[in-house]
C-alpha cells in the first residue's frame, strides 16, 4: 500500500519531473592513471628553440611536440603562475599568450627566461577521458629595450658631457621594467633656445656621444606640449637619416619658469612641458578621507616650493588643483623626511608613518619631500618676556589649536613651533606668514588655524 501510495502520488505530479524509475547519470569522470594516459605523457616531447620576440614573427609557437595515439587527443598547456591557453594537435600555442605569462610571472625585463609549464593532454578511450600531465619548459626573451637605473640630464642645464651626472632625473625606484618613467624639472635662466641632450648609466660609463639620447625627430625639431620619440644617438640617425646630434631644444620667451621632462624608456617616448607653477598644492589623503576639495592647501612661493601645516593620518598624495586632474605621488620625490615613506603603497600613494599636525616643506623641482612634527604649538611675547612658550591644545575636530585663558598683550607675540624660532608665524590675525611681524590683539581665547582647508591664509581669532 506504502509503494502504492507513493506512486500515486508521483503520479499526480504536474508533469515537471525526471522518471523516478530512470536513473540519473553523472558525467565520467578523467582517468589519469591509465596505460594509455601513461603512453600519451611519455610519447610529448619538449622543444628546445628559446623563442626571442625581438626577432619572432610567427603569431602561433611549437613548444611541445605531441605524442603519437591511435586516438584523438586534445591539448592545453598550462603555465606556472596558472594560466591554462590551448593548444593545436601538433603543439602549437598562440605567441601572445606565452608573452603575457613570461610578462606575468618574471615581468619585462628582456632577459632568457625558463617558463616551468605542464602540457595537459586529454583522450577519449571506449567512452573513457584519459588526461595525461608532462612537465616542459619553455625557453623565452621578451622584446624590451636595454633600461639603465638612471638618466640625467646634460647640456645647457648642466654641461654638455656625456659623464656629467649633477642632473639627475627623479625616479620611484621600483624595477625600471615595471616603472620605466623618469621625470626632471629644471630651471630656466634666461629666456631663449635651451638646448639639452638625455644620458643614463651606460652613456656615464663609455662617454661615449653615440650613447646619448636624443630626439627621433631631429636636432631641435623636437616636440613640446605632446609626446615624441627618444632614442640614442645611433639609432636616431638610423630611424632618421636627418636626425644629426638629435639634441633637444626648448625656446622660452618669458613664458615658463622650468621646464619638465619626462620620459617613459619602455616605450622610448619622452614628454617636455614648459612650467609655471601653481600657486597652491592640495594633501588630500586618509586623514580627511580622500577629498581634494577640503585637503589642506600648502602655499607656493612661484619657485617648486610649498610650505604649510596638515593634518597627518596615513597615505596621502598632493594635487595641483582642489580635484585629482593633475597630482605629485611618490614618484615624484626622491627623498623625504624620517616618518614618511616613498615606497609603493599603491596608486602612487605617499605614507605618514605618524598621526599628528606636521608643517611641510615640499620641492617639486629638487623632489625633496621634509615635514616636521608639531610636538608642541606655543604663544610666546612680551606677556611671558619671550620664553616658556604657553601651550596650546588640538581640537581635532576643527582643525585648530586653542588657548583658553590666554594673557597675551599689546607688547607683542607670536605663535612657535615646539619651542623652536625655526617655525614661527606672525604677521596679522587674517594672515599669518612665517617669521611675520609680532602681533599685538588682545583676548583670552586663541584659535590658530593653520591647514588652510577653507582659506587660503593661516589665520587666527583672538576673543
Amino acid at each position: 500500500m506504502a509503494i502504492g501510495a507513493l506512486f500515486a502520488y508521483s503520479s499526480c505530479d504536474d508533469g515537471d519531473y525526471a522518471d523516478w524509475m530512470d536513473p540519473q547519470h553523472n558525467p565520467q569522470e578523467e582517468v589519469v592513471s591509465n596505460d594509455v594516459a601513461s603512453a600519451i605523457a611519455s610519447g610529448i616531447g619538449a622543444v628546445s628553440t628559446t623563442f626571442d620576440f625581438a626577432t619572432l614573427e610567427a603569431e602561433k609557437i611549437q613548444v611541445f611536440t605531441p605524442a603519437s595515439s591511435e586516438y584523438t587527443t586534445n591539448y592545453e598547456v598550462e603555465f606556472s603562475n596558472g594560466t591554462v591557453v590551448p593548444a593545436t594537435n601538433d603543439g602549437k600555442i598562440e605567441a601572445e599568450k606565452l608573452q603575457a605569462a613570461v610578462i606575468d610571472i618574471f615581468g619585462k625585463r628582456p632577459e632568457v627566461r625558463e617558463v616551468a609549464a605542464n602540457v595537459i593532454a586529454r583522450t577519449e578511450v571506449e567512452g573513457i577521458v584519459v588526461k595525461a600531465v608532462k612537465p616542459i619548459t619553455i625557453s623565452a626573451k621578451l622584446l624590451a629595450p636595454e633600461i639603465f637605473p638612471h638618466l640625467y640630464l646634460i647640456g645647457a642645464p648642466s654641461a654638455w658631457d656625456p659623464t656629467c651626472t649633477t642632473m639627475p632625473f627623479t625616479h620611484s625606484g621600483n624595477d625600471v621594467y615595471d616603472d620605466p618613467v623618469f621625470t626632471v624639472l629644471f630651471p630656466i635662466k634666461a629666456d631663449g633656445d635651451i638646448w639639452f641632450a638625455v644620458a643614463d648609466d651606460k652613456t656615464v660609463e663609455t662617454g661615449d656621444w653615440d650613447n646619448v639620447f636624443g630626439a627621433v625627430e631631429g636636432n631641435g625639431m623636437n616636440l613640446v606640449g605632446e609626446p615624441g620619440k627618444i632614442a640614442r644617438r645611433t639609432e636616431c640617425r638610423k630611424l632618421n637619416p636627418d636626425a644629426g646630434d638629435a639634441s633637444f631644444k626648448v625656446t622660452v620667451a618669458g613664458d615658463a619658469k622650468f621646464v619638465k621632462m619626462t620620459c617613459n624608456m619602455l616605450e622610448g617616448t619622452y614628454l617636455l612641458e614648459k612650467v609655471n607653477f601653481v600657486p597652491y598644492i592640495y594633501l588630500p589623503g586618509n586623514a580627511q578621507s580622500w577629498n581634494p576639495a577640503t585637503a589642506p592647501a600648502l602655499a607656493g612661493n612661484g619657485e617648486g616650493l610649498y610650505t604649510g601645516f596638515a593634518y597627518m593620518d596615513g597615505e596621502f598624495k598632493f594635487t595641483q588643483q582642489r580635484d585629482w586632474s593633475t597630482e605629485y605621488n611618490n614618484s615624484s620625490f626622491s627623498s623625504c623626511s624620517a616618518d614618511f615613506d616613498l615606497g609603493d603603497q599603491g596608486g602612487g600613494n605617499i605614507k605618514c608613518n605618524s598621526t599628528g599636525v606636521y608643517y611641510f616643506k615640499v620641492n617639486v623641482v629638487t623632489g625633496e619631500l621634509n615635514a616636521t612634527k608639531v610636538e608642541k604649538m606655543g604663544l610666546i611675547g612680551g606677556f611671558n618676556s619671550w620664553s616658556d612658550d604657553d601651550l596650546m591644545t588640538w581640537d581635532a575636530e576643527n582643525l585648530c589649536f586653542v588657548k583658553e585663558g590666554a594673557t597675551v598683550s599689546n607688547a607683542g607675540w607670536k605663535f612657535r613651533v615646539n619651542a623652536d624660532w625655526g617655525i614661527n608665524l606672525g604677521g596679522t590675525v587674517d594672515n599669518l606668514v612665517a617669521d611675520g611681524d609680532n602681533l599685538d590683539v588682545v583676548g583670552s581665547t586663541i584659535k590658530l588655524y593653520p591647514c588652510r582647508t577653507t582659506n587660503e591664509n593661516i589665520y587666527c581669532t583672538v576673543e
